[in-house]
């Protein structure tokens, strides 16, 4: 993190551009594009299956979009997909377990097991590997805080392997409990896909204000002098 030269501080001043390029930016739009197909694929089982709670709040909705609203959700600038990236506590027992074999889950997760193993491998594998590039760009992109960052980074590449397959049930859409936040970005990209609907603000935009406001409160405040 940068500090401004009038002592105040910039929560993330990233400026390594080539990590927000089109071209870098390929493996996070392909989890995205997982998790919005599993959440369709939920939306359309039973309520008495288990899913997650933003489709419990809007199931209908996912079922409504079009493919072209699908891939614009899929080009989120940022991660959809969360594995407890804000959860520091979390993040401890993993690293006392020593590779990613921690106490296992008491909930059987919200998407079908192979399913969620892969979703949660291919996001930790992304995220290990950007945290390594760039903390700062894997921390506007997954929305880690820095201890969680800093413990994912500590891991062993095996170690990934085995935390996804142990630890799958925690894979889940970011934002899961906002019904609000959600409706305005299936919204949005609906939108997006028609030339009939309303112009709205652009979703990058729309997605990195929310990232951003989580992340604020965790930047180092200016010390008075």
């Amino acid at each position: 993190m940068n500090s401004k030269d009038d002592g105040g501080h910039v929560p993330f001043e990233v400026t390594e551009s080539e990590f927000f390029n089109e071209e870098a930016l390929q493996g996070v739009f392909e989890i995205n594009r997982s998790l919005i197909q599993l959440l369709v694929a939920a939306a359309g089982r039973p309520a008495s299956e288990s899913r997650p709670q933003v489709v419990l709040a809007l199931g209908p909705t996912f079922l409504e979009l079009s493919a072209g609203a699908r891939e614009c959700l899929a080009h989120c600038p940022v991660a959809l997909v969360d594995v407890e990236f804000r959860n520091a506590e979390w993040w401890r027992q993993i690293e006392c377990a020593q590779g990613g074999s921690a106490a296992r889950p008491a909930s059987l997760g919200c998407f079908p097991r192979l399913q969620a193993i892969q979703l949660a491998q291919a996001t930790l594998t992304i995220a290990w590997s950007l945290v390594r590039s760039s903390r700062e760009a894997a921390t506007v992109i997954f929305g880690l805080t820095p201890e969680c960052a800093a413990r994912l980074a500590g891991l062993a590449a095996p170690a990934i392997q085995r935390l996804a397959e142990t630890q799958a049930p925690y894979v889940r859409p970011r934002w899961d409990t906002d019904a609000i936040f959600w409706r305005e970005l299936l919204r949005i990209a609906q939108a997006a896909d028609s030339p009939t609907q309303p112009r709205l603000p652009p979703m990058g935009i729309y997605v990195l204000q929310r990232q951003f406001a989580d992340l604020v409160p965790l930047a180092p405040r200016a010390c008075n002098s």
